[in-house]
Parts: structure tokens; sequence; C-alpha cells
């Protein structure tokens, strides 16, 4: 039990996200409201889906890499949770509409998150390469 933070877990993790997500979105249509939908649903899928999508490519590659991209994750998550938590529900004021929102910000965190963790894993994976 030393290591809690492993490939198949992180898998795990982001699978259970997005089946939860999923039975979430279920729910809708049995009254849960629009905002709690906006608020958690939304979010919860954009975030699940970006880290299975990362994981994929993870299972394939050395342990040094997982760690280097844990390190990454490890920051990254918990910035991005901060930010959809502070975005408005809906987004829209004035002057700026739909400037910025929970769906707006989850998205963009999650596909940057992608971005970069892709980014990171085949530069390290390409360093490792090379190494005797």
């Amino acid at each position: 039990m030393k290591n809690l933070v492993t490939k198949k877990n992180v898998f795990i993790v982001a699978v259970i996200g997005l089946v939860f997500s999923f039975a979430l979105d279920y729910l809708r249509d049995f009254g849960v409201s629009y905002s709690t939908y906006k608020t958690f649903v939304e979010p919860l899928f954009f975030i699940s889906g970006a880290l299975l999508i990362t994981v994929g490519p993870l299972l394939l590659v050395r342990d040094e890499v997982f760690s280097t991209w844990l390190k990454f994750a490890k920051w990254w998550l918990p910035l991005s949770l901060v930010l959809i938590i502070l975005s408005p529900t809906d987004g829209s004021s004035a002057f700026f509409p739909a400037l910025f929102s929970k769906e707006l910000t989850s998205m963009w965190m999650g596909g940057l998150f992608v971005a970069i963790s892709l980014l990171l894993i085949g530069v390290k994976s390409l360093q490792l390469r090379k190494k005797p």
C-alpha cells in the first residue's frame, strides 16, 4: 500500500468519473436541476474524459514517464478545479456574453491538460529512448 497512485488506479479513477457523470446526466431527466447539472456534471465529464484520454498512452510508457506526468498532473488538476469552481455557472454578462462559464472553463482546462500531457509524454519518452 506504499504507492496508491499507479497507472492502473489513475485509469480506474478516470473511468469512475466518466461513469458517474453519465449517471448524473441520466438523472437529469428525473428532476436534477439544470444549475446542478452545469455546476457538477459537465466539469466532471470534461475533466474525467481528458484524464482518460491521457491515461491511454501512459499505460504504454515507462514508469519514469508516468512519474514526470504525475508531477505535472498534481498541480494542473487542482488548478483546474479551482478555476472551474470560481467560474460563473452561466457565464453571461452584459458586456462579454459567454466569456467564461463552468462548461467553457472545464473544456479549455481539459483540452489544455490533454495537449500538454501528450506533449510531455512524447518528449519524455523520446528523451528516455535516446539515453543508453
